[in-house]
């Protein structure tokens, strides 16, 4: 019965415009319930890969590839044959398949189960958690792979990588409260900064920017956007590079903080005022 019902399984892969070659291997290993289970799975799996997606027949062949999947999961098997089960759920849970996150999650942990010494299942789950916005939980999971392989490189560097991504993401969140809390141009912020705009015209400027040596010799022209703080009196107390051109940057931070400006008169006052700047660094000047 056992031999017949493979070779009804064999015969349905056969059938299938993309055969995996799971069934193959599992039959080469064992004629057990779970190959049984794996041959008629990828039959489905291949039959829903098939279909048109986001149809009925599609969901269909994929929800009963996946009840096969699971049930070979359950019947004595070698760890070979368990971890190409759980390779084959893990496409199916996720997207553009069925993406259920529970499931991809619930699969994740067998796989780490039947490889507890390698740090591969921890790195791929991290990933999907980031993915998934799980930011706190990708971190713990890298750091549990750092600590599994404590001489391996690919976990230092997807953790550096990591951070560098959270570092840029938080940059530029703060950018974007600090934007949303900028006052309208010619009407002052909750500091009583000014910036430059509508009623608000821009100072005259007294000074020009020095060609820093080491880019004039590599050659580099352009200009460097920067924002700056001028204060009642014309000096600027802050700058910070918007738009950047390495070789110049700091050039162009030394030179704005040097310029003065006329102050900037307000119903009689004199009042602080924040605007963006351009230092052109051209050779031809």
């Amino acid at each position: 019965m056992l031999t017949a019902t493979l070779f009804l399984a064999a015969a349905a892969i056969a059938q299938s415009p993309n055969p995996p070659t799971d069934c193959v291997v599992a039959m080469a290993r064992s004629t057990s319930g779970a190959t049984v289970h794996v041959c008629l799975a990828e039959a489905e799996m291949g039959r829903a890969q098939a279909a048109a997606r986001d149809t009925a027949e599609w969901r269909r062949h994929a929800e009963a590839a996946v009840a096969l999947y699971k049930k070979a999961f359950t019947l004595p098997a070698d760890d070979a044959v368990k971890e190409a089960v759980i390779e084959r759920l893990l496409v199916l849970f996720d997207s553009p398949m069925l993406d259920d996150e529970a499931e991809m999650l619930a699969a994740f942990r067998e796989l780490i189960t039947l490889q507890p010494h390698q740090a591969g299942p921890l790195l791929r789950l991290a990933k999907y958690q980031e993915s998934r916005g799980s930011v706190d939980a990708a971190e713990e999971t890298l750091l549990s792979a750092r600590r599994l392989q404590p001489s391996d490189i690919e976990p230092l560097k997807m953790l550096a990588q990591f951070y560098a991504r959270r570092a840029g993401a938080m940059h530029a969140s703060a950018r974007t409260q600090e934007d949303r809390e900028q006052a309208p141009p010619g009407t002052p912020d909750k500091d009583g900064v000014y910036r430059v705009g509508g009623a608000i015209t821009p100072p005259r400027r007294f000074g020009n920017p020095s060609y820093p040596s080491d880019a004039l010799a590599a050659g580099v022209d352009g200009v460097v956007v920067a924002e700056i703080l001028v204060n009642e009196a014309g000096i600027v107390t802050d700058a910070r590079v918007l738009k950047s051109i390495p070789p110049l940057d700091d050039a162009a931070l030394k030179a704005v903080r040097e310029w003065r400006y006329d102050p900037t008169v307000v119903d009689g006052k004199t009042v602080p005022v924040k605007m963006t700047v351009t230092v052109n660094f051209s050779r031809g000047k």
